[in-house]
């Protein structure tokens, strides 16, 4: 059973069985894995375990920068898989040089699925091709549970 104990005036969690070596410091708020031999200092706001024990993930403070960083990306390239829609179905009315397929299927695997989503809605785009009427809303299932995974 883990619990949140005092170490050294602040507070850090640790799993069961958890050896501390003499003279180790534990920073503030990280947590050491179940059965972990902590044989180094461990700095603060991080996971850590094994034997020996090993920082295995950042700080709180760098996840929030990270999520941060990965929902610009989706707000980017959803906007930018919206506007090539919207581009590509212009440039079909007018029968211009056209977007390849690939691109817009790229757009939509890298986090663009809303924006392609709402783009084939909108501009009434590529509805009827069975590679972006069923790939496009399996992609954004894909990320669906990929982001539930990473970000629970």
């Amino acid at each position: 059973m883990s619990k949140c104990i005092m170490y050294k005036s602040f507070c850090c969690w640790l799993g069961a069985g958890v050896i501390v070596m003499p003279g180790i410091t534990i920073g503030d708020n990280s947590v050491i894995g179940a059965g972990s031999v902590v044989t180094h200092d461990i700095p603060a706001n991080v996971v850590a375990f094994g034997n020996p024990c090993r920082v295995n993930c950042v700080g709180r403070d760098k996840m929030i920068a990270l999520g941060n960083i990965a929902l610009a990306w989706l707000g980017i390239i959803n906007g930018v898989a919206f506007v090539m829609y919207g581009v590509d179905k212009y440039k079909s009315i007018h029968h211009k040089w056209r977007i390849p397929e690939s691109t817009l299927l790229l757009l939509t695997l890298t986090g663009g699925s809303v924006g392609a989503m709402i783009g084939m809605q909108v501009f009434h785009h590529k509805t009827k091709h069975l590679k972006f009427k069923y790939g496009v809303p399996l992609a954004f299932l894909a990320q669906i549970i990929v982001c539930l995974c990473v970000f629970r």
